[in-house]
């Protein structure tokens, strides 16, 4: 994995709780008018996130830290030339964002999040060659 910012922290959520929330929110009552912060159960570096799905896939994966510019040149043109500051906001991720745990998602559907080693293990063999 090549990135610019090991550092950089965020809270990953799974596809699978947004929905069980949105499912709750949208079927039951109580709900209207109200908005949910949602955020996985854990926060996490890029490191951190490297090293799960290393550990889910059986095989380490090698993180390579890249200057800003490098990252750029290879993430624009698979972003079809899309503005510098859209880039620049999708290589930052977490860096400068405040990456706090919000519980909401337990709260809302009585069961836990997912944690980010628990997501790398159910999709591994996305991370497979």
């Amino acid at each position: 994995m090549r990135e610019p910012y090991p550092h950089g922290r965020s809270t990953p959520i799974a596809m699978d709780d947004i929905a069980r929330v949105a499912a709750v929110a949208l079927t039951t009552p109580g709900h209207e008018g109200r908005s949910y912060p949602l955020t996985g159960p854990e926060v996490l570096t890029r490191v951190d996130l490297v090293e799960r799905i290393g550990a889910a896939r059986g095989k380490p994966v090698e993180f390579v830290q890249v200057t800003r510019d490098e990252a750029v040149e290879v993430l624009r043109p698979e972003m079809g030339g899309t503005a510098e500051w859209y880039v620049d906001t999708i290589l930052k991720g977490g860096v400068d964002w405040p990456a706090e745990v919000q519980p909401t998602v337990e709260e809302v559907t009585g069961a836990p999040a997912t944690t980010f080693a628990e997501w790398a293990v159910d999709h591994a063999a996305a991370f497979r060659p």
